[in-house]
């Protein structure tokens, strides 16, 4: 947001003069911001200075805001303890000090002031109160100007100032968790694709095809330069060959699976981009991924509205992801096959729609499926879905075979 020019600043002052006898009542204080609440003829005042390195300032607010997560700092406490209470007497644009703005409390007989220094990398706030004084950085002498001059600028109202400063603004909030959880999350996505893109571009199945071509044709371990890399020397001629065509036909089978791995990424990473996916955010040290709290390996999927569908890797990781998971989430199985079943996250009173549900089925039956997916298409399969609270292992089963109630049944394809 443009910094305030020496005209608004003294609009704010002007605008403060109009608030005099009014009560100070309430403080707050952030990582980079003091917000001070006035009461008075019937109505509350906030006067929020942004204490920001690059362009501190200082706005006349209808209500409180805040832009980060709310910090105990001493002034906090000084003011709560010297100045709250008190109520306005005047309000002073210290021009001869630069961008300097000073409020002065009653009574006049012990006065206290609070002084605002809004210069870009000198940025301060310094109450004097009751013989004590206190400062939100430590305070350096100021000289005053030689010479004065306010050039000729437009001035924005202190409303226009106060609604442009709490709208949209490059840069707000880019430090908060839930931007962090965001940027980190689209710079592993587009890991992934950048990688599974070069392993599909350099098509490696083609290339042990041409080695086994090779060695058949030349009937030895000779084959192109920049294919000798693949030949094993420690290997002989019919081993060599046989490894070749393995590793051909292994890439090859991989490859349609790779691609359907590869557009689910990209589907994933534009639903993020778009707002359409809440991330999941930590608070109190605590992760909120199923498989980290439950110690379990295996794949997750994120949907809209913070949804996320978990499977484990093993039968183990199955059966400690449920024990696990919340009441209210929801269990999801095959009916009638044997395999992994998945473990919807989602909030304890969250409606989730059938839409959701089959999305989250149909990548269940990807993953399940695997490679036989592609065969499988338009097949349709009965869904299993209850709630966990519904859902017991059987004790001693091994292969992680579960009893269930209350389910309900989703008619889904592939």
């Amino acid at each position: 947001m443009k910094s305030l020019n020496f005209s608004e600043l003294k609009l704010v002052v002007d605008h403060l003069n109009s608030q005099t006898g009014t009560q100070l009542q309430d403080v707050v204080t952030g990582e980079s911001e003091v917000g001070l609440k006035f009461h008075g003829n019937g109505q509350d005042l906030w006067l929020w200075v942004d204490l920001r390195p690059l362009s501190p300032a200082i706005y006349c607010l209808p209500r409180k805001w805040s832009v980060g997560a709310a910090k105990q700092k001493p002034l906090k406490l000084f003011l709560k303890a010297h100045v709250a209470g008190r109520r306005l007497l005047r309000a002073e644009f210290q021009i001869q000090l630069g961008r300097v703005i000073q409020l002065v409390f009653g009574p006049e007989a012990d006065p206290a002031t609070i002084q605002f220094r809004l210069f870009p990398h000198g940025q301060n706030v310094l109450v004097t109160a009751n013989g004590k004084s206190m400062a939100w950085n430590k305070p350096k002498d100021l000289e005053e100007l030689k010479e004065i001059h306010l050039p000729d600028e437009d001035a924005r109202s202190v409303q226009e100032m106060a609604q442009q400063w709490m709208g949209p603004r490059p840069g707000a909030g880019a430090s908060t968790e839930k931007e962090k959880a965001k940027k980190q999350k689209l710079k592993r996505l587009q890991r992934a694709i950048n990688q599974l893109e070069q392993e599909l571009s350099e098509d490696k199945a083609e290339q042990w095809r041409r080695v086994g071509e090779q060695l058949l044709q030349n009937q030895s371990l000779e084959v192109d330069g920049e294919l000798q890399r693949l030949i094993d020397s420690s290997l002989g001629f019919q081993d060599n060959l046989t490894r070749a065509f393995d590793k051909a036909k292994k890439l090859k089978d991989k490859r349609p699976a790779q691609l359907q791995r590869l557009q689910n990424l990209k589907d994933e990473l534009q639903q993020i981009q778009d707002g359409k996916v809440a991330l999941p955010v930590k608070s109190s040290g605590k992760s909120t991924s199923l498989h980290a709290q439950a110690g379990s390996k295996g794949r997750q999927f994120q949907m809209e509205d913070g949804l996320v569908a978990y499977r484990g890797k093993s039968s183990r990781d199955n059966l400690v992801l449920l024990r696990k998971a919340k009441a209210w989430y929801y269990w999801v199985h095959i009916k009638d096959e044997p395999g992994s079943h998945m473990i919807i996250q989602r909030n304890k009173q969250q409606k989730v729609t059938d839409g959701q549900l089959i999305k989250a089925a149909r990548w269940m039956l990807n993953e399940q499926f695997g490679l036989r997916a592609e065969d499988l298409r338009g097949q349709m399969f009965d869904i299993l879905v209850a709630e966990c609270r519904h859902v017991r292992p059987i004790k001693g089963d091994k292969v992680g075979r579960v009893n269930y109630t209350n389910e309900r049944v989703l008619r889904v394809s592939i």
